[in-house]
């Protein structure tokens, strides 16, 4: 998706829909100025949450033109079986 309104209406979605496992522990991050990297780990000092890695490629201006993400097997259960807040 492209530009502020897609990207607002698509964070909206997400937000509205968020499983109660998706929390937001983590550790640290990497990044070498172009890229920046974190991990969301299954074991958490508090229990066990969704699991992905977030990966996002910046261009000169430091804005963020690719952004992936990379599902666990636990989060990416989560959503096969849909267990999203209504």
């Amino acid at each position: 998706m492209e530009g502020r309104e897609k990207l607002r209406e698509f964070v909206g979605l997400v937000f509205a829909r968020t499983p109660p496992a998706r929390k937001r522990y983590r550790e640290g991050f990497f990044t070498d100025g172009q890229r920046l990297i974190w991990e969301y780990p299954r074991a958490t000092p508090n229990g066990d949450q969704m699991d992905f890695v977030e990966s996002m490629e910046l261009n000169d201006e430091g804005l963020i033109c690719q952004h992936r993400v990379y599902w666990g097997w636990f989060g990416l259960r989560v959503l096969q079986r849909d267990e999203c807040r209504r």
